[in-house]
């Protein structure tokens, strides 16, 4: 019987701060400058618009868990079984898992229903509702929409958990002095190289990269903007970030 070795391909993902600078006249950098920080601007209001939202929402559904009483009473029995085994020695770990397993299954049941009871009431689903929040924002290029409220949903789910345990409070997104953020879909970044290297992004503006003077630092960055250029290597979302009167894509 012959055996045969099946290839399995990695994907590996590395993340590059590049230092670059607006190439074109001072007009030209103006315009990018009042682009960049409005929209940077909008951009953090945005997330915190979003992630109010989902808090909003995660209120309401708990107020609807909280209405069925039958619900609140099963939580409870259950909650304090899984207590009371976690006392017992030895651990009975069989019937604690059990339990654990059946609140987890009942919590889960009572969301999707709490969900379900907040689309029909506010109408469209949360992910559209929470779209139309970050389209309020006076944005100049309409993908910041899209990004803003992945993002601050994506926050959203990671700090949940904490929040509702009392070890974290809800994240607020802050303008920060001299720091700025806009993030760009992969597609949307060109690269090329003529005398050095040079990345476009939409709306027309492009940017002179800074390799650094650091010969070896300067040949693995130059080696990576040249795979991605070629189509050897995939450009994921970059933010393009102000930072130390910097300008760097990340």
């Amino acid at each position: 019987m012959e055996n045969k070795e099946v290839l399995k391909l990695t994907t590996i993902t590395m993340t590059k701060k590049i230092e670059v600078s607006i190439d074109g006249s001072q007009e030209e950098k103006n315009s990018f400058y009042d682009f960049f920080w409005k929209n940077s601007r909008e951009y953090v209001k945005a997330l915190n618009m979003v992630y109010k939202q989902l808090m909003f929402e995660e209120l309401l559904k708990d107020a609807i868990k909280e209405m069925d009483q039958g619900y609140a009473e099963r939580e409870k029995s259950i909650q304090d079984r899984i207590e009371k085994l976690g006392y017992n020695d030895p651990i009975d770990q069989k019937k604690l898992d059990k339990a654990k397993a059946e609140l987890s299954k009942l919590r889960n049941e009572k969301n999707k229903e709490a969900r379900e009871i907040l689309t029909q009431a506010i109408g469209l689903k949360s992910q559209t509702r929470t779209r139309d929040v970050a389209k309020k924002m006076d944005f100049d290029y309409s993908d910041f929409i899209d990004s803003a409220n992945m993002k601050a949903s994506k926050d959203f789910g990671n700090d949940f958990i904490g929040i509702v345990s009392g070890q974290r409070t809800p994240r607020i997104y802050k303008n920060k002095n001299k720091y700025g953020l806009l993030p760009f879909r992969g597609r949307d970044i060109k690269i090329h190289k003529a005398d050095k290297f040079y990345i476009s992004l939409p709306k027309g503006f492009r940017f002179k990269v800074n390799l650094g003077s650091k010969p070896r630092k300067a040949r693995d960055v130059a080696s990576v903007l040249q795979y991605i250029a070629k189509g050897d290597y995939k450009l994921n979302q970059s933010n393009l970030i102000y930072d130390g009167r910097k300008l760097f894509l990340i």
